[in-house]
């Protein structure tokens, strides 16, 4: 699926992303403040017949997994809209709060500043296997409807801005 800030192939049997792809360079980065109060909602473009994950299928209680952006917020706070569509559930994956706030969040935040430096950054990431750990114990899934991942990844190529990296530039 094409969406307008980042591209994804999703799992209608997992109920998540199989990759979510994006590029990401400074003029993607704004102020934009994070939408409150709940802003995670279902995606109505996926094709007629596949179910919509919807922000609710998380149970906290029973798994203590956040939802986690594949294309972050932060890349794409540019404008108010653009944060906004990253709130879609189909660019979401279960991960533990230890994952999504640390290891996680420090990958993100070291691409945001090699873009802020003039980097060119094309990023893909996703979910591996199925069932996890949690504060909470072992699960396969959130609901029985979203697969909670073995693994997280991440791709980041790094790139000198500018036409003459391209390879035939």
């Amino acid at each position: 699926m094409k969406k307008d800030w980042f591209s994804l192939s999703f799992n209608n049997s997992k109920g998540t992303p199989n990759w979510v792809s994006w590029q990401l360079v400074a003029s993607d980065f704004g102020h934009a403040p994070r939408p409150e109060p709940d802003p995670f909602a279902p995606d109505t473009t996926l094709p007629a017949g596949f179910r919509r994950v919807k922000p609710s299928d998380y149970k906290f209680t029973h798994t203590a997994m956040d939802r986690g952006h594949m294309c972050p917020n932060a890349d794409r706070d540019k404008t108010t809209e653009r944060a906004a569509h990253t709130f879609v559930m189909t660019n979401m994956v279960p991960q533990t709060h230890e994952l999504n706030a640390k290891a996680w969040a420090r990958l993100e935040k070291y691409s945001r500043q090699l873009a802020a430096g003039g980097k060119e950054l094309y990023i893909v990431s996703g979910p591996a296997g199925r069932g996890g750990w949690s504060a909470k114990g072992f699960h396969n899934t959130t609901d029985g409807h979203v697969v909670v991942p073995a693994k997280c990844w991440k791709l980041v190529m790094v790139l000198d801005h500018g036409p003459a990296t391209r390879p035939g530039a």
